[in-house]
């Protein structure tokens, strides 16, 4: 934790161990602070882990580009490219803390039925991705160590399917969504577990 940021209290819970207070230029008329201030209830505020001294995360890209800057000289520049998990919910510490893990760290996959993709995980999208070889397919996935609503997009695939199943036990339709390319499973799963895809019985 940088020097001088002390933690946000609200109500008797800790709401963010960084720094979260003005940020310009979307304070107009007050500029970047370095603690939290009463701006932060009348104007847009800065909370960023990102740049937290030396605990940045490591990019998953990063490139050497050749350029031009503003004055039109030739300049190397690198690109890197991280992604972010942003959204609001009512949801408690310990659902965050499981989307976070599930974020950061794909689960192991071993499948049958399928092959894996070269690109085998999109960060951007959260998405496994595999090429499809049979009507049916076998996916054991291996949480490290949480895996929540996992995605797959299925190159390959017959358009309709027919049925999933976890562990053995069939899933409600309410419980994942197909669109004939990708599939969204909604499951939080803390331990190893197997999915069944059956596919087939028409386009």
């Amino acid at each position: 934790m940088p020097p001088g940021f002390t933690p946000f209290h609200d109500r008797g819970c800790l709401v963010t161990r960084t720094y979260w207070g003005s940020h310009w230029p979307l304070s107009r008329g007050w500029g970047t602070g370095w603690s939290i201030n009463d701006r932060i209830r009348v104007s847009p505020a800065h909370n960023s882990i990102m740049t937290a001294g030396d605990h940045r995360p490591e990019p998953i890209r990063s490139e050497t580009l050749q350029t031009r800057d503003a004055l039109g000289e030739p300049k190397t520049m690198k690109r890197q490219t991280w992604v972010w998990l942003i959204g609001m919910t009512d949801a408690g510490d310990e659902a965050l803390r499981g989307w976070a893990q599930n974020f950061s760290n794909p689960p192991a996959l071993q499948v049958r039925g399928a092959r894996m993709e070269a690109q085998s995980y999109v960060p951007e999208r959260r998405a496994l991705r595999l090429i499809v070889e049979k009507e049916t397919v076998a996916i054991t996935i291996t949480p490290t160590p949480r895996c929540v609503n996992p995605v797959f997009e299925l190159k390959g695939a017959p358009k309709a399917l027919r049925g999933v199943t976890l562990d053995g036990q069939p899933l409600r339709p309410d419980k994942y969504r197909w669109d004939g390319a990708t599939l969204w499973l909604s499951a939080n799963l803390g331990r190893q577990a197997t999915v069944h895809l059956a596919f087939g019985g028409g386009n």
